[in-house]
């Protein structure tokens, strides 16, 4: 790739750049803007292409733009700078606005082709129609006279940008935003503009759509009295003197008995449904792809999934919710609204449904975006060449390539993972740009302190890890437990007994060891106490709990008896890390902590196992063994616990399961350890799923007890993480089964499993910690 400098000092100057000629350019500009006042007044004024007064090539490949932006209707000056610099086929370009007065604004930031361009590209669609693009990675390009360039962003919490698109209502159902930041953040021409020979991708940063006055329109759709009955056995339709579908029946395969009809909907806007009905059983509402023949209805869920609608036998009720249609793949997206009746087998139902009203909402369009006085904001973009000819190369390519311009250094495999955590670090809110951290696009708009834990040690980032780990301490609650997960937009307690407050309390002591963080001892006392009361009443070392760990899908009735082997190890490192920061702990509880992990291993079978009353193998009960090699270096359990356990797994097509029985087998629905409602085919979820992380880490803790297998198993996991053709990144979990379905759609693009970065150097003992002052100096 190559840079020329555009223009004149009578025209302005500006940078395009190609492969041997100049194929590409912000519009012979660099970039488009609109600014307006920080108060509530609608006084905009718009920079349509600006162009530098000044132009300088520097050393190294880099040019330097800049100039000023005279806003003479808001009183304004504002200092410009734009900076490109090339190495390595990677452009990045840092935009930086300097204001004398504060301000918002929007701006974009377009990639434009010179010449018709040959493929328009996502990063999850290999020829794109076009419009704006919601995916599990904000990445896209063109290919110009046979070569790809793909544009990239920074993260979203150094680029103020985010992809929430639902927030909790009073009901705890997922609705849309009356406020939608960054809903056209990554989009290219539409079809109409492609047409015109106007080929370009681009960001748009700062921008948010208010609904809060939003002119409702309303959509062409079908009345009830003729939907479609949505399985055969659904006895008979009439319509009503309220003129609507009334569908009566018997339930013959559980949830599946309903009403549906087709519906196209526009992408990227925001819709309200409302209706009334009578029913004898509780309702679901859904909106699904109707072009996608998953059966799995959570990959063709388009936002509008809601459950547990009340059952009204006694009379009409009115129901009504918001939805985005952010997740549509195409610009006129077919889909099929369903109206769910929940209920069991063999029950007998009946569903009404009247006025059913859809409506699209057409919002203003405003900025969020920031200028402080006298206070530099900066946006970083970056350009990616290569010349693959495959999509699966080409997401390689735009994760790789990322990763290198945001500096990190690793294999390719490890920068994969890297770029995959970065873009799921966004902005909480458009008006609240603190950092959020999330799992995935799936879970948004939740922070999950477990998810955020590994994460960000992924990183590191210290500014992100403080101020995540204070946003968990600011909502724990009097008796110190911690919420599990933090919403954005809307808080709503998430008292779960989990392992969350373990988290905290050893994320408090890695800030303090990685960045010299200050010690806030009051709310990890809280923590710490919380635990030894609610967890450890016996005062023996013994953790109890209702649940294990990360797989929260497995609940006891009671804590006051069971013990699970992952939380126990949990719990002795945790101890550690409390004794570290000041608080009160003796070396004999720990050792306790320590004595009763290991007793978990069953000499007669041969491995630890799952809990003090069953014997299922997992590799997540070895977790507590490498938390304690990573954060003190030395072993808790003996090198013939590890290694046993170990050879004890099964080894599977893709990978280790998570949890099997005590015979190395998958569990059935007359045999499983998680809750009645639950129930996956073999192979899927926690049904022995792999889950790379916990697998990851358990090969690691046998590396470092000389397990032969160690290196071999760490390098065929990671290779298979990436092995699905079209989907070489980092997945929630991938099936051992061998159903092209079980490939979840949800499950793209995971965040936590980033941390095998920092496992591989505990695997090499490469990994060391910062020297820092003992946290009692410095505890307040």
């Amino acid at each position: 790739m190559e840079l020329w400098v555009r223009g004149s000092m009578v025209e302005g100057f500006w940078v395009e750049f190609g492969h041997g000629e100049p194929l590409l350019h912000h519009g012979s500009s660099e970039f488009s803007a609109v600014f307006s006042r920080a108060d509530s007044s609608r006084v905009t004024e718009t920079v349509p292409n600006w162009r530098a007064t000044s132009a300088e090539s520097l050393q190294g490949e880099v040019v330097h733009l800049s100039g000023y932006l005279h806003l003479r209707t808001l009183g304004a000056r504002v200092a410009v700078s734009v900076i490109y610099r090339l190495r390595d086929h990677i452009l990045t370009k840092e935009i930086t606005f300097t204001s004398d007065t504060e301000l918002r604004y929007r701006l974009v930031n377009r990639m434009e082709s010179k010449v018709r361009a040959e493929q328009f590209w996502t990063f999850e669609q290999e020829n794109s129609e076009g419009g704006p693009i919601y995916e599990v990675l904000p990445a896209m390009g063109l290919r110009v006279k046979g070569r790809v360039y793909a544009l990239l962003t920074d993260n979203g919490y150094r680029n103020r940008w985010t992809r929430i698109c639902r927030q909790t209502d009073g009901l705890g159902q997922l609705v849309g935003l009356e406020k939608q930041p960054d809903a056209e953040l990554a989009c290219m021409s539409t079809p109409e503009e492609q047409g015109r020979g106007i080929h370009f991708v681009q960001f748009k940063f700062g921008e948010y759509i208010d609904y809060e006055e939003a002119c409702p329109k309303d959509v062409v759709f079908s009345s009830p009295s003729s939907w479609t009955p949505l399985h055969e056995t659904v006895a008979i339709r009439v319509v009503d003197e309220e003129n609507g579908g009334t569908l009566r029946g018997t339930f013959t395969q559980g949830r599946e008995s309903g009403v549906g009809a087709p519906v196209v909907i526009e992408k990227n806007e925001l819709y309200e449904i409302s209706f009334r009905y009578k029913s004898t059983h509780p309702l679901s509402l859904r909106l699904l792809d109707s072009t996608n023949g998953s059966y799995f209805d959570w990959g063709k869920e388009l936002g509008a999934y809601r459950d547990g609608i009340d059952a009204t036998p006694a009379g009409w009720r009115s129901y009504a919710t918001r939805f985005s249609s952010a997740r549509c793949r195409n610009l006129h997206q077919p889909a099929e609204l369903k109206i769910m009746v929940d209920g069991q087998s063999g029950d007998e139902y009946m569903l009404s449904v009247a006025d059913l009203e859809f409506r699209r909402l057409d919002g203003v369009v405003k900025e969020f975006h920031t200028l402080e006085a006298g206070v530099p904001a900066s946006i970083r973009l970056f350009v990616a060449e290569t010349a693959e000819t495959s999509h699966r190369k080409i997401q390689i390519a735009c994760q790789v390539s990322l990763a290198t311009a945001l500096g990190f250094e690793g294999s390719e495999a490890e920068k994969i993972l890297f770029a995959n955590n970065q873009m799921l670090i966004w902005i909480a809110q458009h008006d609240k740009a603190v950092p959020h951290v999330v799992p995935s696009l799936n879970y948004h708009p939740d922070m999950y302190l477990r998810d955020t834990f590994w994460q960000v040690h992924a990183v590191p980032d210290k500014e992100v890890s403080e101020s995540c780990w204070n946003r968990f301490a600011q909502g724990q609650h009097e008796d110190g437990q911690l919420d599990t997960l933090v919403r954005a937009y809307r808080y709503a307690p998430s008292r779960d007994d989990n392992d969350s407050t373990m988290w905290f309390i050893i994320w408090a002591y890695t800030n303090w060891r990685q960045f010299g963080t200050t010690v806030n001892l009051d709310p990890i006392t809280n923590a710490f106490n919380h635990l030894r009361k609610t967890h450890c009443p016996r005062t023996n070392g013994k953790y109890l709990s209702r649940t294990a760990g990360w797989l929260d899908t497995v609940w006891r009735d009671v804590r006051e008896t069971e013990g699970f082997a992952i939380n126990q190890g949990h719990f002795a490192v945790t101890l550690q890390c409390a004794k570290e920061l000041g608080l009160a702990v003796s070396t004999e509880e720990i050792e306790e902590a320590k004595q009763a992990y290991r007793d978990f291993y069953d000499e007669d079978k041969g491995y630890v196992v799952w809990s003090d009353s069953d014997d299922f193998r997992s590799p997540s009960v070895l977790l507590g063994e490498f938390l304690n090699l990573w954060l003190f270096d030395e072993p808790i359990l003996l090198d013939h616990h590890v290694i046993d356990t170990l050879d004890r797994l099964p080894v599977m097509n893709r990978g280790v399961p998570c949890i099997v029985d005590g015979n190395g087998q998958f569990f059935s629905n007359d045999f499983k350890p998680w809750e009645a409602k639950y129930n996956w085919p073999p192979g899927v979820y926690h049904n022995g799923g792999s889950w790379f992380l916990y697998e990851y880490l358990a090969y690691v803790a046998g590396a470092r007890h000389s397990w032969a297998k160690a290196t071999d198993l760490m390098e065929w996991r990671l290779t298979m993480e990436f092995s699905k053709d079209d989907e070489p990144y980092s997945h929630e979990f991938i099936p051992l089964s061998d159903n092209a379905d079980d490939w979840w759609p949800t499950c793209r693009v995971f965040g936590w499993n980033t941390f095998a970065i920092v496992a591989n150097r505990v695997a090499n003992c490469t990994h060391a910690w910062g020297n820092h002052s003992t946290p009692k100096e410095n505890q307040r």
